[in-house]
């Protein structure tokens, strides 16, 4: 496995069609669904003990950096964890 990946389903995320976010050691993805949005994040395989220490708090940091995610919007679930 080369990354971690986290995701979650966000209510009031203004995003009509897929995007992604790309930055150095981060990878997002929002995929619109059902009336939320699907947001999974990807961080690089080293960073994945620091992820998983607090799932959380680094998948909300991740998620603010992302452009179109509301500051506001902070009611998510945590659907699942994995390791890809």
């Amino acid at each position: 496995a080369t990354t971690c990946s986290y995701y979650a389903y966000w209510e009031a995320m203004d995003v009509t069609e897929a995007r992604l976010f790309i930055r150095s050691g981060l990878f997002a993805v929002a995929v619109p669904c059902d009336g939320t949005t699907f947001l999974a994040i990807a961080w690089p395989r080293s960073s994945f003990a620091e992820v998983r220490q607090e799932i959380d708090g680094v998948y909300r940091q991740a998620a603010a950096r992302v452009p179109w995610t509301p500051a506001s919007t902070w009611r998510l679930w945590l659907e699942c964890d994995s390791l890809t």
